[in-house]
């Protein structure tokens, strides 16, 4: 009878914290009058223009996304979020579980800094994480802590736009971790974003980086990419005695439901200056500060105009929570990339 009783009343408190606690987190329903999605309020201060609205023509999910736009390019003493109070919701969840808040983002144009927090000022709690953007890419961004056994009192959501031209979330999740309703939708068809380095801020490609420790140069070519303008260059005049790479940093998140041992095919296209000259690509895992699995495509040569390279390798047994993918010149001359794309191999 005693265990009878215990399970009638996990079945009876289990709604209140095994599900998402946001309102209208999908941002589907719309208040007609304020023009903004039902269930959360408007956080404005420095602007006068209209800056909060909805987007009908892109969604994670659904039909409808949150939308917030800052054209004026002003970001000091501005402050654009949008807010949900929980009221006693987040009290009713069980002290010691584990909780993740979530969104997925993507700037209207080129790149947005946004902002997300859960805050309580009764319990006198913040988590809080500011992360990077791009136009044209779906990024979930998550962070998970600990219900503790303390009074929330009424705390509250907030998604925001720190920087660039605006923002749109959908997706919004706060609950238990490893029950959030969105985790399907974190499947992307390709695991490199910009592969093609067609879209560039400050000269320099969205999402990748330049490691230069040698006399060496990598460089952004802006006429003489093989499927659109741009691709990337590596070379040296010497024997190369340091690293001279092209990285990139790639989504984490994108690798949490694919299995460990799934098969990933590299593609890319590759051109040198003469077929003696020599480069490789590769991939590194981590979790934490260990690495745990490190990939590499080793020397690559090309003996035509543009030639296509592929490598395949297996997902690490260990769920990643970081990865990167280089392009490495190895001897003297010069190498150019284009059309990468890292997919689950069909």
């Amino acid at each position: 009878m005693k265990k009878i009783i215990i399970t009638l009343l996990i079945a009876a408190i289990m709604p209140a914290f095994s599900q998402n606690l946001l309102d209208n987190s999908s941002f589907e329903t719309i208040d007609e009058k304020k023009n903004i999605p039902a269930s959360w309020s408007v956080i404005k201060r420095g602007l006068i223009e209209d800056t909060h609205s909805f987007d009908n023509t892109l969604a994670k999910d659904g039909k409808n996304s949150a939308k917030i736009e800052n054209n004026s390019g002003m970001t000091k003493g501005v402050t654009l979020l949008y807010l949900q109070s929980l009221g006693q919701k987040f009290n009713t969840v069980p002290a010691g579980t584990e909780i993740e808040l979530s969104v997925y983002a993507r700037a209207i144009s080129n790149t947005a800094r946004v902002r997300v927090y859960f805050e309580s000022i009764k319990g006198k709690k913040l988590v809080l994480r500011d992360f990077e953007v791009y136009e044209g890419k779906w990024t979930k961004f998550s962070v998970k802590f600990k219900k503790e056994d303390v009074d929330y009192g009424a705390p509250y959501v907030c998604l925001g736009l720190l920087s660039g031209s605006g923002v749109i979330f959908d997706c919004a999740y706060l609950g238990a971790a490893g029950a959030n309703q969105y985790a399907a939708l974190n499947i992307v068809d390709n695991l490199i974003y910009n592969g093609d380095f067609e879209k560039v801020k400050d000269s320099m490609p969205i999402s990748w980086n330049i490691i230069n420790k040698t006399s060496g140069k990598a460089e952004l070519v802006t006429n003489g990419g093989v499927i659109g303008k741009n691709c990337v260059k590596l070379s040296s005049a010497e024997k190369v005695k340091g690293l001279l790479i092209w990285g990139h940093s790639l989504d984490v998140t994108n690798f949490a439901n694919i299995a460990p041992g799934t098969e990933i095919e590299i593609t890319l296209k590759a051109k040198t200056d003469k077929p003696s000259t020599v480069f490789r690509f590769y991939t590194e895992f981590m979790a934490g500060r260990k690495f745990i699995g490190t990939y590499i495509a080793h020397n690559q040569k090309c003996t035509k105009d543009w030639e296509e390279k592929k490598f395949t390798f297996k997902t690490p047994s260990v769920t990643p929570t970081g990865a990167s993918f280089y392009l490495q010149l190895m001897s003297p001359g010069e190498v150019m990339f284009d059309d990468i794309s890292m997919k689950i191999k069909k």
